[in-house]
């Protein structure tokens, strides 16, 4: 119910428009979504952390391990450094006293070179001392060698006088000396035509010569190393005939005349061999055989 106002009364104001308010409408429910995908994003972080730390966590070990290696090898190589160290000090300690024994041979080696040095001095002054002696000596030889000299130059002399003398009879020897031409060899060779001429023959001695008397015979004779067979003999022609048996090879010579080189070869050697006959008689015949010197 309304009341009006009385007339002594000033007017009142108009009353207070009213609005309703309508309540805001509720909003949309996308909060859990959002919590969700953050939750999916935290559990990925923290699955990548987690593996990044294994991974890490892996390395690291493997890191240590090869620390452990390294410091294994390491030990080891420190022991084998401290082996050489104690080795080295051994050596250094050896080679200390080496050196110490070094340095009093090298005080014997001066003393032993002083020692040495005044030996040597001593026999240069003796030797100094016999060399002047020697000199005396080696004048008196050489005037005793003169001496000798002159004698010998005499000897010489009086040696070179017979020397000439000699040759001056070699020479009339060889005109006296006869050449004849060998049966085989075509060539010119020195005969002796006596007893005489074949002691110069020998004199020279440039080959052997055996003498021979060769009677008619059944049976060779042996001359030498040759054996010889008279087959016949003509003392008006001055000819023979003889078989020359040498090394059992037969070789027959027929009517050969008086001081004519008959030659024939030892098949063995291929020597040449050579005979003469120098006096041919009734079945007989004599003169030398010439071999060559061994």
């Amino acid at each position: 119910m309304s009341i009006s106002p009385g007339p002594n009364l000033p007017p009142q104001p108009p009353p207070p428009q009213q609005y309703v308010v309508t309540p805001p409408a509720a909003p949309r429910n996308w909060f859990a979504p959002v919590v969700i995908i953050v939750l999916v994003v935290l559990a990925i972080a923290n699955f990548i952390v987690f593996y990044d730390l294994s991974d890490t966590r892996k390395n690291l070990e493997q890191q240590i391990a090869d620390l452990k290696e390294r410091n294994s090898v390491l030990e080891r190589r420190l022991s084998v450094a401290d082996e050489r160290h104690n080795a080295l000090k051994g050596e250094v300690m050896a080679t200390g006293e080496k050196i110490g024994m070094t340095q009093r041979d090298l005080d014997r080696a001066r003393a032993l070179t002083k020692q040495l040095s005044q030996e040597q001095k001593a026999a240069e002054a003796k030797l100094g001392q016999q060399v002047g002696q020697v000199g005396q000596q080696v004048g008196q030889l050489r005037d005793e060698a003169t001496q000798k000299l002159t004698a010998v130059n005499t000897e010489v002399a009086g040696a070179k006088n017979d020397i000439a003398a000699t040759r001056k009879d070699l020479e009339q020897t060889k005109i006296q000396l006869t050449s004849a031409i060998g049966d085989i060899t075509k060539a010119n060779t020195l005969i002796a035509r006596n007893h005489d001429e074949l002691l110069e023959l020998r004199r020279r001695g440039e080959r052997n010569y055996i003498e021979f008397d060769l009677p008619k015979e059944k049976q060779p004779r042996r001359v030498g190393d040759v054996s010889m067979q008279l087959r016949g003999a003509d003392p008006k022609k001055q000819k023979y005939s003889i078989l020359l048996i040498a090394e059992d090879a037969r070789n027959e010579k027929k009517d050969k005349t008086v001081n004519e080189p008959v030659q024939f070869y030892m098949s063995r050697t291929h020597t040449l061999y050579e005979i003469v006959v120098n006096k041919v008689s009734k079945d007989r015949v004599s003169g030398y055989l010439a071999t060559p010197k061994q």
